[in-house]
Order: structure tokens, then C-alpha cells, then sequence
């Protein structure tokens, strides 16, 4: 059967190994990783943890860190900085 140009040979399907379903499979693999090192620092940045997952050899990109904790509904904020000062006027 033909379709598109390509032709169906059968078997099993296989990932490629750029696609985003297997970056999604690569990322979950390593998830243990993830939610520990934002455990031990909340204020950890998605660079940090592109590094942390590298020297587990584990390649992936700033979005699919955003997707990751997307699909578990986790928001990191920057925490609040010192309250503004107020200028009083002086009687």
C-alpha cells in the first residue's frame, strides 16, 4: 500500500530518537533525578537542571524541562524579594 510517497513495511514501530516522544520517554526515565534536585534546591533554574541531567548523560533543552514539570502541573516562582521601601513623608 502506498501513501504519501512511502510504503508500509510492517513490524515494529520504532522512535526516533529525536522525536518528542522519545525526548518525553528520555526526560520521564530520569524524573526521580529531577524532583530530588528541586527537593534539596527550590530555587534551582532549568539551566542548572539541563546541566544536572547532562552529567547523567541525559541530553534535553529548556522547553522540554518547561513540558516536564508542565505535565505534573508544577509552577516554580522566583521567591519575593525584600518588600519595597516606603518613602514617608515627614511632618
Amino acid at each position: 500500500m502506498r501513501s504519501g510517497g512511502t510504503r508500509w513495511r510492517g513490524g515494529p514501530v520504532r522512535l526516533h530518537p529525536g522525536s518528542k516522544v522519545a525526548t518525553v520517554a528520555r526526560v520521564e526515565a530520569h524524573a526521580d533525578v529531577i524532583l530530588s534536585a528541586i527537593a534539596r534546591q527550590p530555587d534551582i533554574t532549568l539551566a542548572e537542571l539541563r546541566e544536572l541531567l547532562a552529567g547523567h548523560g541525559v541530553t534535553v533543552g529548556i522547553a522540554t524541562l518547561w513540558r516536564f514539570f508542565a505535565r505534573r502541573k508544577i509552577t516554580l516562582k522566583k521567591s519575593p524579594g525584600m518588600q519595597r521601601s516606603r518613602i514617608v513623608p515627614m511632618s
